[in-house]
């Protein structure tokens, strides 16, 4: 009966010994499970991402001011123009003899108003001979008012023809005016984007303007980003920038954004789009307009290509950086929780300031040191520090 009392008091002495040592050993935490990653000293920056739609920076549509048939076109497809260059000639002889009429009929205004210069002249003599017959009682009162009658009436009529050479001189600058639009010309450098007409074509500028051809300025070229809402606070002009293209995606290149439009593009188009975003879904997502030049002297950049833009709102050098995920809070304080896995393996708590933040990864102020380890949220993935450190 002892016996099986000791051999009993045994078993359940082994028994408790070995449930303190799981309790014990279980409130050890697995270091070797912990995700974690080391705190980094280097460069930190915070980006936007965003697409954009390249434009020439400036585009003009050559058209015809005057109506007739198209005679010859002078330029191609990617011909490099200058300013005055001729791009087309439209048929003039009708131009020609506009012209030709108000020059004839300002020339027989100047002959009138020659021959009213000598009646006037012939008037104003008899005149004066009509005063001194008058004076020497040789003439009479009725001819002298006739005398002066006829000086006003010669005065009148060559003001009248002054007027009509003022008009008809007007005329022929005008039919000049029309002739010179018959030889369409440049009127800025670029590149001929497009030809819209053909030699033969009758043109009629009496309706619309017919439009002959597009030329551009293609270096540089414009680049409209739309930004989202949630990033337009953190984008402003003067912020450097990398872009790709689609058919250059390996290609990155360098700019600086010029301008950032306060309001959004929907906003732009009239007061009809404005009443109907406003009275529409409050869901609809909202972007805003920012603006850049890129340099397209091997002229690879064409209009209304796709431009993936990475702009860098924030950028620091040779800080102390942490995951993101490596960071609990922040309290009312501002402060975060971090907790770092010591060489040993023991788990320290340590309160952190930071400074910038990114999607990733956060500046550290204070609480944390280069080299440190720090674990991770078990439910995040590869970071920024990871991955520059592997």
């Amino acid at each position: 009966m002892k016996y099986r009392f000791l051999v009993t008091v045994v078993v359940l002495a082994g028994l408790s010994f070995a449930l303190w040592t799981y309790l014990a050993g279980s409130r050890e935490p697995d270091t070797a499970s912990l995700l974690t990653a080391k705190v980094r000293r280097g460069p930190l920056a915070d980006i936007v991402s965003a697409t954009g739609i390249l434009e020439p920076s400036r585009l003009v549509q050559i058209g015809a001011q005057v109506s007739g048939q198209l005679k010859t076109v002078h330029v191609r497809l990617n011909d490099t123009v200058r300013t005055g260059d001729l791009i087309a000639e439209i048929d003039s002889l009708q131009q020609q003899d506009e012209l030709r009429l108000a020059q004839a009929s300002l020339a027989e205004i100047q002959a009138a108003n020659r021959s009213r210069t000598f009646q006037l002249e012939k008037a104003e003599e008899t005149l004066r001979r009509q005063r001194a017959l008058y004076a020497g009682r040789a003439g009479s009162g009725a001819e002298l008012k006739d005398a002066q009658s006829a000086v006003h009436i010669a005065r009148a009529e060559l003001d009248l023809s002054i007027a009509q050479i003022e008009r008809a001189t007007i005329e022929v600058k005008k039919a000049q005016t029309k002739l010179q639009y018959t030889r369409i010309t440049s009127p800025m450098d670029g590149r001929v984007i497009g030809l819209i007409s053909k030699p033969g074509q009758t043109l009629n500028a009496a309706q619309t303007t017919p439009v002959i051809a597009l030329i551009a300025q293609t270096d540089p070229m414009l680049v409209k980003v739309q930004i989202p809402e949630s990033d337009v606070s953190r984008v402003k002009a003067g912020q450097p920038l990398e872009f790709t293209t689609f058919s250059e995606r390996t290609v990155n290149r360098a700019s600086t954004l010029t301008e950032v439009q306060p309001a959004p593009a929907s906003m732009l188009t009239s007061a009809d789009t404005v009443a109907s975003s406003q009275s529409g879904s409050s869901a609809q997502a909202v972007y805003y307009s920012a603006l850049f030049h890129a340099d397209n002297a091997d002229s690879k950049l064409l209009p209304m290509m796709t431009a993936d833009v990475t702009i860098t709102t924030s950028k620091l050098e040779n800080v102390v950086v942490a995951p993101l995920t490596a960071l609990d809070g922040p309290d009312d304080e501002g402060v975060f929780t971090a907790t770092v896995n010591k060489p040993d393996g023991a788990l320290d708590e340590r309160k952190v300031r930071v400074g910038l933040t990114t999607r990733d990864d956060a500046e550290i102020l204070e609480g944390l040191t280069e080299g440190e380890e720090v674990v991770l949220n078990a439910d995040s993935g590869p970071t920024t520090t990871e991955m520059l450190l592997e």
